[in-house]
Formats: structure tokens, sequence, C-alpha cells
């Protein structure tokens, strides 16, 4: 039996995001058709189906966007899960949101979740730079695909950039379980999304062995100092290089470098 089933029959009373539904396009709220359930009561396992054969859509549901017709997926924490649905009509988008209500954790997550984020719905995970490792380099270049932490050019916190960044001491992010990511940098703070593919796994260039264990990207925003150093191009997906309780390290290098390539590490740590 499925449950908490949402029949989605919008009424004109509901609100959409005008600027996907031009005025003149003919379809409305009323010809979206799709279901989102929880597979068991308060499951934080929750199927998303179309009903609309033929038609492009696309889900955004806080942990990622997809244009599949049907998912299922396991969320990493109880609460409130806004689901927008999202449909191309004859002249343009229509879209609604909804949402779904998880109460307990049936299925196990992915633990990754915890080293990102902490265990907490209501306390995100801080991060920090790591200034007690490396020398105190915690920025900086050294070898895409081979290298572990920068080690040729080098900043530590407080340093200014060739390209005229700064490495501001007192930067941080702080990563939700549902997907959310705040970065502080610079006296500002910016608000995101991030999303995270383990499946892309990088081999040392040298020896084959592992060198990253996978990949971050982030949405809206980039992490402290989110630039390729020289360059000064801001960057928003990063391989892994290493993810514990404590410590992150993150690399990014141009698109197309090869082995050796001048790549940019990133030191961080959780905040104490």
């Amino acid at each position: 039996m499925v449950f908490a089933a949402f029949a989605v029959l919008l009424s004109a009373c509901e609100p959409i995001d005008n600027s996907e539904s031009p005025k003149n396009n003919p379809w409305g709220p009323e010809d979206l058709r799709f279901t989102v359930e929880n597979t068991s009561p308060g499951s934080n396992e929750i199927r998303m189906t179309s009903q609309m054969p033929g038609v492009v859509v696309q889900w955004d549901y806080m942990t990622g966007v997809t244009t599949a017709d049907e998912l299922t997926v396991i969320f990493p924490a109880t609460g409130e899960i806004p689901i927008k649905f999202t449909a191309v009509g004859p002249n343009g988008q229509v879209s609604k949101t909804v949402t779904a209500t998880i109460t307990e954790m049936t299925e196990p997550i992915d633990p990754i979740w915890n080293l990102f984020a902490g265990y907490s719905l209501d306390e995100p995970k801080t991060w920090v730079w790591d200034a007690t490792a490396n020398g105190g380099n915690v920025w900086g270049t050294a070898g895409h695909l081979a290298s572990t932490a920068p080690g040729w050019s080098v900043a530590k916190v407080g340093d200014t950039l060739g390209t005229g960044g700064y490495v501001d001491p007192n930067a941080s992010f702080s990563m939700g379980l549902l997907a959310t990511i705040s970065v502080t940098d610079n006296g500002a703070t910016r608000n995101g999304t991030y999303s995270f593919d383990m499946s892309k796994k990088t081999p040392n260039t040298d020896n084959g062995e592992p060198w990253s264990d996978g990949q971050l990207t982030l949405a809206g925003l980039t992490m402290p100092t989110g630039v390729i150093c020289w360059a000064g191009t801001p960057v928003s997906t990063y391989n892994i290089i290493k993810l514990t309780e404590t410590e992150m390290v993150l690399e990014a290098a141009p698109t197309g470098a090869g082995g050796w390539a001048e790549g940019t590490f990133w030191m961080f740590k959780a905040k104490e």
C-alpha cells in the first residue's frame, strides 16, 4: 500500500512562479498531473511520478534535480521537504511545489551526508580553513590527479592573492542535511545548494591508486576563495580529495587538465 500520496490537481488560488508561466500560456496549474508519496507512513523514502506521458518534466527535490518521469529518493533527514514539479507547456513552463512530510528514517542513508553536514537537521555542520595542517597553507596549487594538498603557489589565511583575491581568515561555510549550504567570505554571506556524486572517483595519474573520492558541486555560489589560481575563474565543481568527520580537502583544475597540470586545492576542517 502507498501512503500520503499527493494527487496534484491544482486550483487557481494556489501560487505558481509567474516567471515560469507566461500569461499567454494555454497551460495552467490545473493541467499538471503528478504524485509525490511516502513509500510507507512518514518514510524518508519518497516516490515521485509524472502522470503526463510525452511531456518534458523536471523535479527539484532539495537534494537533486532530474528530468526523469519517475524516481524514488531516500532523504537524509526528517522534516518538511519541498518538491517542485515543472512541465514544459506549449508556450513555456508551469511549476508547482508540494510538501512531503518525513517523520521516520525507515531507510538507511549514505553516510557521506553525515560527513558533510553532521547529524542534526536543525544544526548544519560548519567548516573553516584548516590552518593547522600543511604548514598553514590552506589554498594554492599542486599537481592535478597527483597531489593531495597545495604545495606550489600557496597562500595562508590573511594572504592576498595574485589575482587580487583574499584568503579571509573568518571565512566559513555551513552544510545542511537537505543539501543547503551557506558560505561566508569577505564579509558577505551567500546561500545555495550542494550535491555530490561519489561515483566520480579519479585515479592517481602515476600509479592508478585512488586519488579523488568523488565530486562536490555547488549551485548558486562557490567555496571561500572559490577561484582557480592565477586565472581567477570562479569554480563550483570540486574533486573530493579527502573527507572525514574533521577534514575536507577539495581540488579543481581547468577543463581537460591532465596529470600534474596545475590544480587548485582547498584545505578545510570542521569547526570545533
